[in-house]
C-alpha cells in the first residue's frame, strides 16, 4: 500500500496524463489543505477521489504545555504562537548549557 503524503503543491505541475497514470498506484493521497488538493484535484478526478485532507493542528483538549513540568520563567507568551509536533523528536544540534527540552 502507498499512501502519498503532501506538504507542498508538488502535484500541481503535473500534467493531467500523469497524475492519472499515478493514481492506480496510490491507496490514498493527504494533503494538508483544501488548496493543495485544489492544486491537481481538478486536473485529475481518479486522484481527487483518493485524496483526504489532513489539516495541520492539534486537539488542544489532548496535547497541550504541563504548567508543572516547565521551569520558572519558561513557556508559551501572548505574543507568540504555541506549536505542538506530535511525530518524534530528533535532536539537531548542541544546547546551550543553560536550556534543557522537556517533553512529557
Amino acid at each position: 500500500m502507498i499512501i502519498l503524503h503532501l506538504q507542498n503543491d508538488h502535484l500541481g505541475h503535473w500534467t493531467a496524463s500523469i497524475l492519472d497514470e499515478l493514481a492506480p498506484h496510490l491507496e490514498a493521497v493527504a494533503v494538508c489543505s483544501e488548496y493543495l488538493r485544489s492544486t491537481f484535484a481538478a486536473k485529475s478526478p481518479a486522484l481527487a477521489a483518493k485524496t483526504k485532507i489532513v489539516h495541520n493542528g492539534v486537539n488542544t483538549h489532548l496535547f497541550f504545555p504541563r504548567e508543572e513540568l516547565r521551569e520558572p520563567g519558561t513557556g508559551p507568551r501572548p505574543s507568540k504562537p504555541v506549536v505542538i509536533q506530535g511525530s518524534r523528536v530528533v535532536r539537531i544540534a548542541q544546547l546551550p548549557e543553560d536550556s534543557s527540552i522537556a517533553i512529557s
